[in-house]
């Protein structure tokens, strides 16, 4: 019985993994078209998806030469969207936005 469990285990790990890869894969392809070949540097991902260490250092291994990094701010994208829209000075705004980096 411990055997069969161990089994279904294993194969479910190894099922959400390839899940993983597979999202990762069709992410990886959408974020190209949008960055069309320019310099970026960085990825800032937030959402859902940022909370999930195996999505996150898939996603940081298919671009290796831009730094990649988990938001830690609930709604960080709104946030953004928010500032950009302001007509404030946003140099004034002493809003946090907590950042981890993924990769090194």
């Amino acid at each position: 019985h411990r055997l069969r469990h161990h089994t279904f285990l294993s194969m479910f790990l190894l099922a959400a993994h390839a899940l993983m890869r597979d999202i990762v894969k069709k992410q990886v392809a959408s974020t190209q078209l949008v960055l069309n070949n320019s310099p970026v540097e960085q990825i800032f991902v937030d959402g859902g998806f940022s909370k999930n260490d195996i999505y996150m250092r898939l996603l940081a291994q298919s671009f290796p030469n831009i730094k990649v990094f988990r938001a830690e701010v609930s709604e960080a994208t709104a946030l953004g969207a928010a500032l950009a829209l302001s007509d404030q000075d946003l140099t004034d705004l002493k809003i946090p936005l907590i950042v981890n980096r993924v990769n090194s």
